[in-house]
């Protein structure tokens, strides 16, 4: 069942696109990035849940970005409660490739 999901936006003049849900089997969450999901690439990009589209404040990192397109699915502990953006986040430059807002 999908809880919530956000359409990506790119950011800081990189192109981020496509779709990601939360989604809930039994007890188990999942972050997915959809088929149409695309990104700028490069070896620093993670996948974050964030209080708004440039990780201000508190935030929780999923993992490494496996690929920079495609399906790709991200476990979590929980739904999600308290974040409100799916950001793709470099650490290399410290800021954001894209986000999406939960709905």
């Amino acid at each position: 069942m999908v809880l919530r999901s956000a359409t990506f936006q790119g950011a800081n003049g990189y192109r981020t696109r496509g779709g990601a849900s939360i989604v809930q089997d039994g007890d188990e969450y999942t972050l997915r990035l959809e088929d149409d999901f695309v990104t700028d690439n490069t070896p620093a990009l993670d996948v974050r849940l964030c209080n708004d589209g440039n990780c201000n404040g508190d935030n929780r990192i999923l993992g490494s970005l496996q690929s920079p397109r495609g399906l790709q699915d991200y476990t979590m502990d929980d739904g999600g409660e308290g974040y409100s953006h799916v950001v793709i986040w470099c650490s290399a430059v410290s800021q954001p490739f894209g986000f999406g807002e939960l709905l």
